[in-house]
């Protein structure tokens, strides 16, 4: 049917272009049970094979939905992905589904996780910086206080110091008088 379409005119054949799709599901591993399906070359090799060998295709599309799993395995497929593409002139388009989905989502929550963990050690940075300046600023009050105390008491030494001055030269004058009364003769006798 094929070689029968080449005959007829471009107008009346099909121009849909058919693009092979080979669809990879489960964790990446050597050894695969029946109960549980795994990737691995030895499962993969006869899909890439019969998707590459599709002659009118330009293009070979890979839908990948897989957690992860062997890296010895990943690179044999890999590897063969790449040896099919070159071999028969193709391309190979890669298609992460829902393992990439999943891998976005949980760099969006440790991206949020570290924005929420960065804001929260700023906030804290901030309160420790108000806490510091408060402290500074009553250990400056209390320095002030005491400097303020300190002239105060200064001024009390100085004031009673004044006080015993005036007090000696009252007595010194009263001395004084006393020893030049003393000395001096009795008035009525001159």
């Amino acid at each position: 049917l094929m070689r029968l379409s080449k005959l007829l005119p471009a107008s009346l054949r099909k121009t849909d272009t058919v693009i092979p799709v080979v669809r990879m599901q489960g964790a990446i591993m050597a050894n695969s049970s029946p109960m549980r399906q795994n990737l691995s070359l030895a499962g993969v090799a006869g899909p890439l094979q019969r998707a590459f060998d599709m002659k009118d295709a330009p293009v070979v599309a890979i839908s990948v939905n897989s957690p992860g799993g062997s890296p010895v395995q990943s690179r044999l497929i890999y590897s063969r992905i790449r040896e099919l593409a070159e071999e028969k002139q193709k391309r190979a388009e890669a298609e992460r589904a829902e393992a990439e989905k999943q891998r976005q989502k949980a760099d969006k929550e440790r991206a949020e996780a570290d924005r929420q963990k960065a804001e929260s050690e700023r906030r804290r940075a901030a309160e420790e910086q108000k806490t510091r300046e408060a402290e500074k600023r009553a250990r400056e009050a209390e320095q002030r206080r005491k400097a303020a105390d300190q002239v105060e008491r200064e001024k009390k030494v100085e004031q009673m110091r004044r006080r015993q001055r005036r007090q000696r030269g009252r007595h010194a004058v009263s001395a004084n008088d006393a020893n030049a009364a003393a000395t001096r003769p009795p008035r009525g006798r001159r």
